[in-house]
C-alpha cells in the first residue's frame, strides 16, 4: 500500500496520472511523490502545454461537422433562390398571350428542372444526410465541449484549487472568464438534474440577457457548445489566448 494518503494528492489532479498508482507498492509510492511535485509547481504556462494536443483535438473535432453543415447549407440557399427565380420566369412567359413567350416559358421550365432543380435534388439529398448525421452526434458534439470545458476547469482547479484566488481573465459581456467557464462547466454536469445550482443560474441568467435566450434553457440542455461559440473559441490560438489571461 502507498505511505501517502489519497487525501495529500492536489485538487484537480489528472485521472491519466492517478491510473498510474493502481498497483500499490514501493512504485506507486514514488510516482505518488513525483506526482505531488509536479502539481504543486504547475502553472498556467505549463498547463496549456500539457494540454495542448488534447484541447487543440477537441477545438478541431468540435468545428469540422459544423463548418461542413454551414457550408452546404449556404450552397443549397443559394440554388434554390435560382430556382425560384428560374420557375418564376418560366411562369410569367407561359402565362402571355405571345405564343412564342409561352414556348420559350415552357422551354425555361424543363431546363430548370433538369437542371438548377435536379442539382437542388442532391444537393437537398446530401444535406439532409449531414442533417441527421449532426443530430445523430449532436451528443457527441456537446461531450467534446464539455471535455474542452472540463479541461480549463480543472487548469484552475490544479493552479489556484478553485476560482477564488484565480484572477478573472478577459470580460465575457459583463462576467469574468473563469466565473463563466467554471459554471459552464458544472452546467454540462447537472442540467439532467433540472434544478442547476444559483451560481449556475446566475451567470446563465447573464448571458441569455447579453447573448442569446437560449441559455435560459440552463435546466434542459447541454449548453457547451452555445457557450463555446459565445467564446469564440474556434481554433486553438483564440482559446490559448483565453487561457493565459487567466495567468
Amino acid at each position: 500500500m502507498p505511505i501517502l494518503a489519497w487525501s495529500t494528492l492536489p485538487s484537480g489532479i489528472l485521472f491519466s496520472d492517478c491510473c498510474y498508482l493502481q498497483y500499490g507498492g514501493a512504485a506507486a509510492n514514488k510516482m505518488l511523490v513525483a506526482i505531488i511535485k509536479k502539481y504543486s509547481k504547475m502553472t498556467i504556462s505549463g498547463y496549456i502545454q500539457d494540454t495542448e494536443y488534447a484541447a487543440s483535438r477537441l477545438i478541431d473535432d468540435i468545428w469540422h461537422e459544423h463548418n461542413q453543415q454551414k457550408s452546404l447549407e449556404n450552397e443549397i440557399k443559394k440554388l434554390q433562390a435560382v430556382v425560384q427565380h428560374q420557375y418564376g420566369q418560366a411562369q410569367s412567359l407561359m402565362d402571355s398571350d405571345d405564343p412564342d413567350d409561352v414556348m420559350l416559358g415552357a422551354g425555361v421550365h424543363w431546363q430548370t428542372y433538369f437542371e438548377e432543380d435536379k442539382q437542388l435534388f442532391h444537393k437537398s439529398e446530401a444535406y439532409q444526410k449531414l442533417e441527421e448525421q449532426i443530430q445523430t452526434h449532436t451528443y457527441s458534439i456537446q461531450t467534446l465541449c464539455s471535455g474542452l470545458l472540463q479541461i480549463v476547469k480543472q487548469g484552475i482547479s490544479i493552479v489556484y484549487n478553485g476560482t477564488d484566488t484565480c484572477p478573472n481573465g478577459r470580460t465575457v459581456g459583463t462576467q469574468n472568464l473563469k466565473d463563466v467557464v467554471w459554471q459552464a462547466r458544472n452546467q454540462t454536469m447537472h442540467y439532467e438534474e433540472g434544478n442547476c445550482r444559483p451560481p449556475i443560474v446566475a451567470v446563465f441568467a447573464k448571458l441569455s440577457s447579453e447573448f442569446d435566450p437560449v441559455f435560459d434553457n440552463y435546466n434542459l440542455q447541454n449548453l457547451a457548445f452555445e457557450v463555446i461559440k459565445i467564446l469564440d473559441w474556434i481554433d486553438y490560438s483564440k482559446y490559448k489566448a483565453d487561457i493565459q489571461s487567466l495567468a
